[in-house]
């Protein structure tokens, strides 16, 4: 049996620290907030994230790993509580995760230097840009409506954010046949029934998947 205890607050109260650790001590790290996600209320994965400056969650994210002699890639999700300013971990995440191209262009190229670890090459960390974004558009535009239709994002605050976008989740001008292959899918899921229709449909508008944290 689990049991579930919500932590309440939206994505400007979501955190991840994503590291490259080996032989129990990090070799390259960064921190970036989740700012939204789709859906917004039961997140299938995040649709804007920004990388920043947050030393607290990666004094408990490092404490953690160092506990467990972690070696290897991980994204560690945090939450912090408005209750009393704790943050709390949801999970851990032992793989690459969807926004890994905001780190490498942010200054810390997690593939490489993980593809040198398994080769045993040196290992030469990069220095982290905070104030980066990451977006997935096809996904963000439709949780920033929704955010904006209840009154908890203003449109300034969504345009100056645009601003900050530096890599996409399926875009890049030098392939740009994966970003136009996802609009069918994008519009499909939203017609027919997918992901994202389902779970708001069937959720409690008030409950974030993204700030539940697990007891066993």
């Amino acid at each position: 049996m689990i049991l579930q205890e919500w932590i309440p607050g939206a994505g400007e109260a979501q955190f991840s620290y994503a590291g490259l650790w080996n032989n129990g001590a990090p070799v390259a790290s960064l921190v970036a907030r989740r700012t939204r996600q789709h859906p917004i209320d039961f997140g299938r994965s995040s649709s804007f994230v920004e990388t920043i400056d947050c030393p607290a969650v990666a004094k408990i994210a490092e404490r953690f790993l160092k506990s467990i002699d972690y070696c290897g890639v991980a994204e560690i999700e945090f939450k912090q509580d408005k209750r009393d300013g704790r943050y709390r971990l949801l999970d851990v995440n032992g793989r690459f995760w969807t926004w890994c191209g905001l780190a490498s262009t942010a200054g810390v190229d997690f593939p490489y230097l993980i593809y040198c670890q398994a080769l045993g090459l040196p290992l030469t960390p990069g220095q982290c840009t905070p104030g980066l974004a990451w977006l997935h558009a096809s996904r963000d535009i439709v949780a920033a409506a929704q955010e904006m239709s209840r009154g908890t994002m203003r449109f300034g605050d969504y345009m100056r954010g645009l601003t900050r976008i530096r890599c996409f989740a399926s875009f890049a001008t030098d392939d740009p046949l994966p970003a136009f292959a996802e609009i069918p899918v994008a519009v499909g899921n939203r017609l027919f029934g997918g992901y994202g229709r389902a779970a708001s449909a069937s959720a409690p508008k008030t409950v974030n998947t993204s700030g539940l944290r697990s007891r066993l």
